[in-house]
């Protein structure tokens, strides 16, 4: 029997089929008997060639690395954007100055700015703010440096979250 120019020899071995065509033996599926001797056949013929072999590692490192960290900004922005309930409710709030040429607004108030607009706003159930800071811990193996925040009284309540230590 003949089908699309490949006679059937109609031998199955482990997922194997195996037919003639033109007098050329054609095998079509895996077969893991012979996988061991076409990696070494590949990795022998990658040290053939050093120069080759390592530039199409190269580039798949690069390939995978380049993926694998697009994905990863892609699932944390898009896919899960805040830990907190509600999220979507989150707003920022920029001060336009007309004595600064900042594009978009001051994203920061100073203390008496923010106590004004917290005691004159209307518009959201709350405002939180804070202020980054670095602080230093010290422990018995030395000093380390971390990126900080001063926050007003309430974030963690609105956040959804619980303060590790603190008053």
């Amino acid at each position: 029997m003949k089908q699309g120019g490949l006679k059937q020899g109609g031998l199955k071995r482990g997922g194997l089929k195996r037919g003639r065509s033109n007098g050329v033996l054609i095998e079509v599926g895996v077969n893991m008997e012979t996988l061991g001797q076409d990696i070494r056949y590949a990795l022998r013929n990658l040290g053939k060639t050093p120069g080759f072999a390592a530039i199409a590692i190269l580039t798949l490192a690069l390939g995978i690395g380049a993926s694998t960290a697009i994905f990863s900004v892609i699932d944390n922005i898009l896919m899960e954007p805040f830990p907190y309930p509600d999220a979507q409710r989150f707003y920022s709030v920029f001060i336009h100055d007309s004595e600064r040429s900042e594009p978009g607004g001051r994203p920061a108030f100073i203390g008496p700015e923010f106590l004004d607009y917290v005691e004159q706003n209307h518009v959201f159930d709350r405002a939180i703010g804070n202020d980054r800071t670095d602080m230093l811990y010290r422990s018995g193996e030395g000093t380390e440096r971390f990126d900080g925040n001063f926050v007003t009284p309430g974030t963690f309540e609105f956040l959804g979250c619980r303060r590790s230590s603190g008053g």
